[in-house]
């Protein structure tokens, strides 16, 4: 069995995943809908910070724009390669949050 992500319902995009399944003599015999949870990271010592500059793969800033728009609409948003890069400069540097799962 392999798992394999085909598209996500945000900012989706068909990629060459589709394209080499037709090729093959695999065949897709179901799908799986997992629910994605994003958290707002912010230093520890931050209890009533102006959240300035959000941090987050692009992806999860794409599945947060409504939030981000309605609440913290005049932060910058910085693209990061990963959520975990993201969490960690939220450690880093001051006056950044990030978008992140639980276990960035």
């Amino acid at each position: 069995m392999v798992w394999c992500r085909l598209k996500t319902p945000l900012r989706a995009r068909l990629n060459n995943t589709q394209d080499c399944l037709i090729e093959t003599e695999l065949s897709i015999v179901g799908e799986e809908v997992i629910d994605i949870e994003h958290n707002l990271l912010v230093p520890k010592q931050a209890a009533q910070m102006t959240v300035k500059v959000i941090a987050s793969h692009k992806q999860s800033l794409a599945q947060c724009r409504n939030w981000i728009r309605s609440n913290c609409p005049e932060a910058e948003l910085l693209e990061c390669t990963s959520n975990a890069e993201a969490a960690s400069r939220v450690s880093e540097e001051g006056g950044i949050a990030a978008i992140a799962g639980n276990l960035a």
